[in-house]
């Protein structure tokens, strides 16, 4: 399989609580081929591309997409995650909602229908096709490579025929509200962000604007001319010095334009905070909040309704995730952070520049660590009660998983020191970027005393504190 980047690897890594761990292993050769392989993206191109075309058990490939128990909806959460962090950390999230017809014939193609082709139909000459209709939410967002704004798809759903339904004695949905039930779906795993969806006429129905309009979300269509259109309110601007905010609208604005310290009370709406050069303290309530923090340094607490926050660069940020069921993104700014899982919902912790400290000792939720060398200084990730993932690439860290049945990764990187505490035998590691015989080899020259260090190929040094047993067993 070909070595991958460290931020390249870490990112295949994030989709590894959704496998068992013996699925797991042929998952990620799927996903890393499915981004290499040029074409049809086909099991038999994957295993070309990586290298595994003479791999006699092919058939274990295939069985991760027709047996293996996964959620496909958790993984397009992770992934719209990813592609958010990515391309559009902040400001408004644009999706494009529409839907594409799959020419498949036969008579296992049971939920196929005979729909207008919109390619090769006019307004004068209508022209039909039968296949599988698909409708698709796609991240609308600019590449900085390719100069243009590319539709990224993270959620797609099958929208099966009348007829289908029918046969079945199942309640036929039209395909507005399949639209409606993609939208809403991303609305909840963005509690923070502000939507806008771009669609075509077809999607101009009451039913779904009126549905999305109350969550909060904008639509850009083709309307009706005498279609009624209102300003949004203007933002709400706090001058030089401290300024105290109690927010109590449906969705509230603060930007921040002077020095001092700003303290913001969050309501039972969503909020969007930018303090620029002032210092913030926020303490959240029943609604999401997204919080891109500027040269300052920052103490948030989330409430129940989680959101986003990415901390000062002047460091020394405190940022403690959500209390309720809604998930949290909390990204270090700078030097001396400390980031904190809280409650019983999962939180993605991202370590900045410096010296950083990532928690989750007062959380039972499963929750995601980073700690990449590219992203500064030494870091210390403490887990929770839940399972936790921990990525782990370079520098100084110090991982604690607590009692969860955690996942370590640790990606090749070119060097690094690695200590594991209180390692368990439930916990597993797994190592990205090294080769097949990557820890046989490490076990097999492993320093063996009170603890256990090995030293990997790219001279990263992984020591286990108190233990003296470790096998093979540990490692998938």
């Amino acid at each position: 399989m070909p070595r991958l980047p460290p931020r390249f690897a870490a990112i295949i890594l994030a989709f590894a609580p959704l496998f068992l761990q013996r699925s797991w292993r042929h998952a990620r050769v799927l996903l890393t081929g499915a981004i290499l392989a040029p074409g049809q993206r086909t099991v038999t191109s994957i295993l070309r591309i990586t290298g595994l075309s003479r791999e006699r058990r092919f058939v274990n490939y295939h069985r991760v997409l027709s047996r293996a128990a996964w959620c496909p909806r958790a993984a397009s959460r992770i992934l719209l995650g990813l592609l958010v962090a990515a391309f559009v950390p902040s400001g408004p999230v644009v999706l494009g909602i529409d839907d594409t017809i799959e020419r498949r014939r036969g008579k296992r193609i049971a939920a196929k229908g005979i729909y207008r082709d919109p390619v090769r139909s006019s307004h004068g000459h209508f022209v039909k096709a039968s296949g599988l209709r698909w409708l698709s939410l796609m991240l609308l967002a600019p590449i900085p490579w390719a100069g243009r704004i590319w539709a990224l798809p993270f959620l797609t759903a099958l929208a099966p025929s009348e007829r289908y339904c029918r046969t079945r004695g199942r309640r036929h949905k039209k395909l507005t509200d399949w639209g409606r039930q993609l939208v809403l779906q991303a609305r909840r795993w963005l509690p923070g962000r502000e939507l806008v969806v771009v669609a075509d006429s077809g999607f101009a129905a009451l039913e779904f604007l009126a549905a999305v309009s109350r969550r909060g979300v904008a639509c850009i269509m083709r309307l009706r001319l005498d279609a009624a259109l209102y300003d949004p309110p203007p933002p709400r601007l706090p001058g030089n010095g401290n300024d105290t905010i109690s927010l109590s609208g449906t969705t509230d604005v603060v930007i921040g334009s002077g020095t001092g310290t700003t303290q913001v009370t969050g309501g039972a709406g969503s909020a969007f905070i930018a303090p620029g050069s002032q210092n913030l303290n926020f303490v959240g309530g029943a609604g999401s909040a997204v919080i891109y923090a500027g040269t300052g340094s920052d103490t948030v607490s989330l409430g129940t309704g989680g959101g986003l926050v990415a901390g000062g660069t002047a460091g020394r940020n405190v940022l403690q995730g959500g209390t309720g069921s809604a998930s949290s993104v909390l990204f270090g700014g700078g030097n001396g952070d400390v980031l904190s899982a809280r409650g019983f919902a999962s939180t993605t912790l991202i370590a900045g520049s410096g010296n950083e400290t990532l928690t989750g000792a007062n959380s039972t939720a499963n929750n995601l660590f980073y700690a990449i060398a590219a992203n500064g200084g030494n870091a210390s990730l403490q887990g929770g009660n839940g399972a936790d993932t921990f990525v782990v690439a370079g520098g100084n860290t110090t991982v604690n998983g607590g009692p969860g049945q955690d996942l370590i990764g640790i990606v090749a990187s070119g060097g690094g020191n690695l200590t594991i505490t209180s390692f368990n035998s439930a916990e597993r590691v797994t190592l990205l970027n090294y080769g097949a015989n990557e820890v046989s080899r490490a076990l097999s020259t492993a320093s063996v005393g009170a603890s256990t260090t090995l030293t990997l190929s790219d001279s990263t040094r992984v020591t286990f504190v108190g233990v003296t047993n470790l096998n093979s067993s540990s490692f998938i």
